[in-house]
């Protein structure tokens, strides 16, 4: 089964995420893995009708239908950071500042 079959088959209870998401889901696992770190701590279905990804356990990146919301857990407070969906700009800096904290975590 592929990564897209088994993200369509999260929990069903409440809203599936739309096909506008899992398409902005796509771009980011593709941009990641031409970077050499695709999610390597899994996903799940957000809170929202969204996807959540996961890095090293730290990072997360929940993924709406127009834009994505990266959160660093080590850090106290916890900060986040937003990145449009439809910028090609936005979205290299949302995998440069996940490849920064992975860095900084692997430190």
């Amino acid at each position: 089964m592929s990564v897209w079959d088994k993200m369509r088959r999260l929990d069903s209870e409440g809203s599936e995420p739309s096909p506008k998401v899992f398409a902005v889901v796509e771009k980011l696992i593709l941009a990641a893995a031409a970077s050499g770190f695709p999610p390597d701590a899994g996903w799940r279905r957000g809170y929202w009708p969204t996807v959540q990804l996961f890095w090293d356990g730290e990072i997360e990146v929940e993924v709406f239908k127009d834009r994505y919301e990266l959160y660093s857990r080590p850090r106290d407070p916890m900060q986040v950071w937003e990145y449009d969906a439809s910028s090609s700009k936005d979205l290299q800096a949302l995998v440069s500042n996940i490849s920064e904290i992975k860095d900084r975590q692997n430190g």
